[in-house]
C-alpha cells in the first residue's frame, strides 16, 4: 500500500480503493467536511502520453462535473511534477460516498463507500421501478457530460456511488474528450463491440448496467431476460424495462439510442408509468437483420446470436451432427448413456464427482471408433486440484489413443497423436472452484489444432497429420498414477472439428452457472501452507493435548497433532475467525486423512480426525468425521465448498479440527493424526492446505 501523499488542505486517514492507475483515501478537509481523495500516478502507465492524456480529461471535466446531480462534483485538483518524471502523480477531491452500512454517519476505520456494485451483491436485482429510477438519474447525467464534448468510458456499477442515498457516476480517470478518447480502455462485458470512446459506447454499458439491476444477472448473461421475471406480480413494467436495454445494447450501433438523452426520454415515460414507443413492423426486421449480419463477422458476436432468444425455450442447434459420443452425467458412472443423453448443462446436482485422485477412480466409456482425419472435443469441468498432471478426457491413451486432454500443472493441455508425431498445445490457467468450459479441434482439412477455454481460441498449431483410425475406449480423470479431482460434465466428442462460432454457441447456450463463472471477491482471505506459517498462531483459539510437529526426515512436511502418539490419545485444536460485519457467505477448502501407523515402523494403530464449524464457539455442526477407529488406511476427505447458511450471518467463525490417534506406541517425534502435507510443486500452484474466505454483509 501506498504511503499518503501529502495534499494542501486535507488530512488522508486511510486508503479505501485501489484502481489500475491509483488508489482512493478517505480524506478530511481542513474546513470538516468529508472528501474522498483520488491519486493518479505516472507509475501506473506506460509513458507520459496516457498519463498527461488522463490529466488533461480531468482539467476539461472539473466544471461539467459539478453541473449535474448525477455526476460526483469535484472539488479541487493538484498536481506534483515528481522527480523523476515516473514518480509525478496527480490527485482530485470529490464527495465522499455516503457508508454501504450506515450512511454519512460512519467510523473512519470501519467505513466502506456504497456502491451500485454492493447494493447489488448484498439485495440481487433492485425493485423495477428502483431500476429505472436510478438508470433515469445516470442517463441524464451522461447526457450532460455528452453535452460538454466529454465520455466516461467506464459506467459500470462499480463506478456508480451513491451520495445522500443518489446515485452518481464517479471514477473519473477514464473521462476525457470525444476527439482523444478513442484509446482502448473500459471494463470487458461493459464495452461495445465497435469499441469505447463514443457517447454511444457510453449508452451500451448504462443499458447492461439496467439490465443488471433489474435481473440481478451479470452483464455476461446478456440478453438472457428471465420471461418468469415478467410474470411476477408488481413487476408489469419489466417488459418495458427489457426494451429499453435491448435498444441500449444492439449489436448494430445504427439501431441503439443515438444520445444518452433518447434513452433518458424512454425512462421518463417508464417512471410516469406511460408505455414506449414501440418500433414498427419493419424496424424490428431491420434490427433482426442488422444484429444477424454483424454477429457473423466475428466471435464475440457468435455469442449473442447464441444467447438473443428472450424468454421461452433457448434455441436448438444440431449438435447431432457428427456427434460420436455424449455423456450427460447423472453423478455416477452406471448411469452414463452414450449419445441422445438429456443435457443437464452443467448442473452440480448431477454431474460426476471424482473425490480422491487416485487412478482407480475414474470412468471409462464407449470406444470410439473415430475416422483419423477431423476430431472436437468439448466438456464441462470443475475442478478442485490443479497441480502435477490431472486428465480430463482421453481416447485410451495406452492403445495408441488419438487424443489426451489435461489439466498440466493447472492449465488447459491437449495431445493429439497424428502420423508424424505427437502434438501438444498448452493453454492458459484453470480456475479453480470454478464452473468453466474446455474444447478442442483437430482439423486435418486446415491443417489446424486449436485448444478452447469458455467459448475462446486460446492456443493453436499446425497438425501433424491424420490422427491414427484407432478403436479405444473413452476415459475421463486418470492419467497415469494421478487423478482428477472435481466436477465434470457433458462430455461430447465430434468427428468433424467444429468452427470458432459453433464453439462460441455451444459455450454460450450451455454456460452453467454463469455467476460462479466470475471470480467472485471475496472480503476476507486466510490461507496457510503449513502450520508454521507466521499467521496461524493468531486465530488459533484454543488446544487441547495438541502441538506442532515436524518430519524429522521430511523437511518440507508438517502437521498438527495430540502431544504424543500413544494407545488410544486425542486432541482439539479451535481456530476462531473475526469478521468486521456479519458474514453472507463463507468458503471453506481443506483436507483430512488416515494414516496407518504399521506402515510406519510404529507398531499397530491409526491417525484419524474430524472437522467441526460454529458460529459461537459452542454449538458446532459436524462437517467431516474420519475419527472412527476402523477408519480405511490412506481415506482422506476434502472439503472444497461454501458452508451451510447455518453458519453465516455471525460476526465470528469458529473451526474445530479433533485428532485421535488409536492403537499406536509412545513416540516423541511422530504423530500421525491430522496430517497435512506441502511440497515445492504444491507451493508454486498456490494449493495451500487450508484456506478461508468470506463475502460480508
Amino acid at each position: 500500500m501506498e504511503s499518503p501523499p501529502v495534499i494542501p488542505g486535507h488530512t488522508l486517514l486511510r486508503q479505501i480503493g485501489q484502481g489500475a492507475y491509483g488508489e482512493v483515501w478517505l480524506a478530511r478537509e481542513d474546513g470538516g467536511e468529508w472528501r474522498a481523495v483520488k491519486v493518479v500516478r505516472r507509475a501506473a502507465f506506460e509513458s507520459d502520453r496516457p498519463f498527461d492524456r488522463e490529466w488533461r480529461g480531468l482539467e476539461k471535466s472539473v466544471a461539467a462535473m459539478g453541473q449535474h446531480s448525477g455526476l460526483v462534483a469535484i472539488h479541487s485538483v493538484g498536481q506534483n511534477p515528481g522527480t523523476p518524471t515516473e514518480a509525478a502523480w496527480f490527485h482530485y477531491s470529490m464527495d465522499l460516498a455516503d457508508d454501504a452500512e450506515i450512511g454519512r454517519d460512519f467510523s473512519t476505520q470501519t467505513y466502506q463507500p456504497h456502491t451500485l456494485h454492493g447494493k447489488l451483491e448484498t439485495r440481487g436485482r433492485l425493485l423495477a421501478m428502483e431500476a429505472v429510477t436510478a438508470a433515469l438519474q445516470l442517463a441524464e447525467a451522461l447526457a450532460h457530460l455528452h453535452a460538454q464534448g466529454l465520455v466516461h468510458r467506464d459506467v459500470k456499477p462499480a463506478n456508480v456511488i451513491y451520495v445522500n442515498d443518489q446515485p452518481q457516476l464517479a471514477d473519473l480517470g477514464l473521462v476525457s474528450d470525444e476527439a482523444s478518447a478513442l484509446s482502448q480502455v473500459g471494463t470487458p462485458g461493459y464495452v461495445p463491440p465497435e469499441g469505447v470512446g463514443r457517447p454511444a459506447g457510453d449508452v451500451y454499458a448504462l443499458g447492461l448496467v439496467l439490465y443488471e439491476m433489474a435481473t440481478g444477472r451479470d452483464r455476461m448473461e446478456f440478453p438472457d431476460f428471465p420471461s418468469e421475471m415478467l410474470d411476477d406480480a408488481g413487476t408489469t413494467c419489466l417488459a418495458e424495462v427489457n426494451e429499453v436495454v435491448m435498444r441500449a445494447c444492439s449489436p448494430n450501433p445504427a439501431e441503439r439510442y443515438e444520445t444518452a438523452a433518447d434513452m433518458a426520454a424512454d425512462l421518463k415515460r417508464l417512471v410516469a408509468g406511460k408505455a414506449l414507443r414501440r418500433h414498427t413492423p419493419a424496424q424490428t426486421r431491420r434490427r433482426a437483420r442488422a444484429a444477424a449480419l454483424v454477429a457473423l463477422a466475428g466471435i464475440g458476436l457468435a455469442v449473442w446470436l447464441a444467447l438473443s432468444w428472450r424468454g421461452g425455450s433457448p434455441p436448438a442447434y444440431s449438435w447431432e451432427r457428427g456427434l460420436v459420443a455424449h455423456y450427460a452425467f447423472d453423478g455416477e458412472a452406471s448411469g452414463v448413456s452414450a449419445l441422445l443423453g438429456a443435457d443437464r448443462h452443467g448442473d452440480a446436482n448431477s454431474a460426476l464427482r471424482f473425490i480422491n485422485g487416485k487412478p482407480t477412480n475414474y470412468f471409462t466409456g464407449h470406444a470410439l471408433d473415430l475416422p483419423g482425419t477431423n476430431l472436437t472435443v468439448g466438456l464441462w469441468f470443475k475442478p478442485n486440484i490443479l497441480n502435477y498432471e490431472r486428465a480430463l478426457v482421453a481416447q485410451e491413451w495406452a492403445r495408441g489413443g488419438a487424443f489426451q486432454m489435461t489439466l498440466r500443472e493447472g492449465r488447459l493441455t491437449g495431445r493429439f497423436r497424428g502420423v508424424d508425431g505427437i502434438l501438444t498445445l498448452t493453454g492458459p490457467p484453470a480456475s479453480r472452484h470454478a464452473w468453466q468450459h474446455a474444447a478442442w479441434t483437430y482439423d486435418v482439412s486446415s491443417g489446424r489444432a486449436t485448444v478452447y477455454h469458455n467459448g475462446l481460441p486460446v492456443a493453436n498449431a499446425n497438425t501433424t497429420g491424420p490422427l491414427p483410425p484407432v478403436n479405444a475406449a473413452l476415459t475421463a480423470g486418470r492419467d497415469g498414477t494421478i487423478g482428477y479431482v472435481g466436477l465434470m460434465d457433458e462430455i461430447r466428442v465430434f468427428n468433424r472439428a467444429l468452427s470458432i462460432a459453433e464453439i462460441a454457441q455451444w459455450f454460450a447456450h450451455e454456460k452453467p452457472y454463469p455467476k460462479q463463472m466470475k471470480p467472485v471477491q471475496w472480503d476476507f482471505e486466510y490461507a496457510y501452507q503449513d502450520v508454521f506459517e507466521p499467521h496461524a498462531d493468531r486465530y488459533v483459539h484454543a488446544t487441547n493435548r495438541v502441538c506442532k510437529y515436524r518430519e524429522p526426515d521430511e523437511n518440507n512436511v508438517t502437521y498438527w497433532g495430540p502431544v504424543q502418539s500413544g494407545n488410544n490419545v486425542g486432541g482439539e485444536l479451535i481456530y476462531r475467525f473475526p469478521f468486521p460485519r456479519p458474514t453472507r457467505k463463507l468458503f471453506l477448502y481443506t483436507t483430512l486423512h488416515t494414516w496407518d501407523l504399521a506402515n510406519l515402523g510404529l507398531g499397530k494403530g491409526q491417525g484419524t480426525g474430524s472437522l467441526q464449524a460454529s458460529r459461537d464457539g459452542t454449538n458446532w455442526i459436524t462437517l467431516h468425521d474420519l475419527t472412527r477407529p476402523k477408519a480405511r488406511y490412506g481415506e482422506m476427505i476434502e472439503h472444497s465448498d461454501l458452508l451451510p447458511p447455518n453458519l453465516t450471518g455471525g460476526r465470528e467463525l469458529f473451526l474445530k479440527m479433533t485428532m485421535s490417534v488409536h492403537g499406536a506406541r509412545p513416540s516423541r517425534d511422530f504423530s500421525p493424526a491430522h496430517h497435512n502435507q506441502n511440497d515445492s510443486r504444491r507451493r508454486e500452484n498456490n494449493h495451500n492446505v487450508f484456506e478461508l474466505k468470506a463475502r460480508l454483509k
